[in-house]
């Protein structure tokens, strides 16, 4: 077989070349012209997403409801903060933001992520009065199982007494703490019995320790120390007062 040598046209070739290059010159053209007109719209980004509906997590759960909530767990805690942006705390919703908190705890309410994210970060907020949304939240994750989520009911009284200033509220939280059952830390027992101290009522701080020494084991030998020294001094103001 003879192979035939092609005969390349070079005008041929050249046209092809100058129509893709016109092709790409007009596109080129409109997109710098539309860039033109658009340079200073901006798209309108919201600070916190919609919460989704019930059947809306339902149905982009696909039945793993651990591998969403690590989803949504991610995009909570960087709502406001993508494509470059930077919100002030203050700026959120925080009524939204603790149906989020609850949303996220009926895809997994044994996490500790969404508590330390209400607790550590969004606790921040210049705004007080948001705060009493977290302390809401951290008080309902809690307060059923104080034995295992102790913590987060001193995060709660933490934030109630000192930082909205409600020593009533805080003090009611932290009351939770005494008699709750599991292996608590002695100062965590003692935290209702600081609180009773600061508002001046001496008798129920005192009764708050003395309950702690009559019915708690396992006592280090510093901390029975603390205790009877406050005790003696509780109970001398006390008398003096009487």
């Amino acid at each position: 077989m003879i192979l035939k040598k092609k005969n390349f046209n070079i005008s041929q070739i050249t046209d092809k070349v100058n129509l893709n290059l016109t092709v790409f010159l007009i596109f080129f053209g409109i997109n710098s012209f539309y860039y033109y007109l658009n340079r200073h719209n901006f798209a309108e980004l919201s600070i916190q997403e919609r919460l989704p509906s019930e059947k809306e997590v339902i149905f982009n759960s696909l039945g793993d409801n651990e591998a969403y909530f690590r989803v949504l767990a991610l995009e909570l805690q960087y709502m406001g903060d993508t494509y470059g942006r930077s919100t002030p705390l203050k700026d959120y919703d925080y009524k939204l933001l603790y149906n989020w908190f609850k949303l996220l705890d009926k895809l997994d309410n044994e996490s500790d992520y969404v508590p330390s994210l209400a607790s550590y970060y969004y606790s921040m907020t210049p705004r007080i009065k948001d705060i009493q949304y977290l302390v809401d939240y951290l008080k309902e994750h809690s307060l059923d199982r104080i034995d295992t989520k102790w913590w987060w009911i001193y995060q709660a009284s933490y934030l109630a007494f000192h930082k909205l200033e409600d020593q009533k509220q805080g003090i009611e939280i932290a009351d939770h703490l005494v008699n709750a059952k599991g292996d608590l830390p002695i100062w965590v027992r003692q935290l209702p019995a600081i609180y009773h101290e600061k508002v001046g009522d001496k008798e129920e701080a005192f009764l708050i320790i003395k309950n702690i020494m009559d019915n708690i084991d396992n006592i280090s030998e510093h901390e029975l120390n603390f205790m009877n020294i406050f005790l003696k001094d509780r109970l001398k103001i006390i008398e003096n007062n009487n």
